[in-house]
């Protein structure tokens, strides 16, 4: 039950919700398109990829259309 009335949601406190145990086995994600990168997006993705890889928590992609 959620309760999302205004005079409510300040009094409650942000970390009483129990952390879930991390679950293991899952299904790895895999992508797949039928479409190759063109133009700057192949460096563009290795960018971002690396950036993930070190351990960035912050990117920004600009001029994505």
């Amino acid at each position: 039950m959620h309760n999302n009335r205004p005079d409510v949601l300040n009094d409650m406190p942000l970390a009483a919700a129990p952390r879930r145990e991390k679950l293991e086995g899952g299904k790895r994600f895999v992508m797949s398109s039928p479409f190759q990168p063109a133009g700057d997006q192949p460096t563009a993705i290795a960018e971002l990829a690396g950036g993930v890889r070190e351990g960035e928590r912050n990117q920004v992609l600009l001029g994505a259309t």
